[in-house]
């Protein structure tokens, strides 16, 4: 058998009027979506909030404790952050949080994947609010690091 099956979609994307560049230009303008390139990532900034990057770790930490972590789960525990300290909110707020943390459990681990890099300093005000707060602070960019975090957490390992 040559050529299409029957039903199928025969027309080829280059074909017709509305073929490259101008035509794709044409086809979004139809949809209503905005064409222009800052216009669009204007609108993408301002759907999706966490786009620029950053998290609310100090938010999220005061709703575990405040929920979980003061009545059970974090006191006494062993406890691992895995992020790069990258905080979007008030870093008083994640320092007062990791304070929180540490005088509930029994140690606190951190682990940045961003700390193997060369010349690495915890500048991020978020990681330097929670510095204080940490009993370990380790590599996070690699399974070997993670297996040498996991030796700090055994005990196996004084720090990583």
């Amino acid at each position: 058998m040559t050529g299409p099956a029957a039903g199928a979609n025969t027309t080829d994307a280059t074909d017709g009027p509305e073929d490259g560049p101008a035509g794709l230009r044409a086809r979004l303008e139809r949809t209503g979506y905005p064409v222009d390139p800052d216009t669009a990532l204007a609108a993408v900034a301002a759907a999706v909030p966490d786009r620029s990057g950053g998290t609310r770790l100090g938010e999220m930490l005061r709703a575990f404790l405040d929920g979980w972590g003061q009545r059970s789960c974090a006191r006494g525990a062993a406890v691992v952050v895995l992020s790069d300290g990258w905080e979007r909110a008030d870093p008083a707020l994640l320092a007062a949080q990791m304070g929180r943390l540490h005088r509930l459990a029994h140690r606190v681990m951190w682990a940045n994947p961003r700390k193997a890099r060369p010349g690495y300093a915890p500048l991020a005000a978020g990681m330097a609010a929670a510095l204080p707060h940490v009993d370990a602070f380790a590599e996070g960019h690699s399974p070997a690091a993670l297996e040498q975090l996991a030796a700090v957490v055994r005990g196996v390992a004084s720090d990583a």
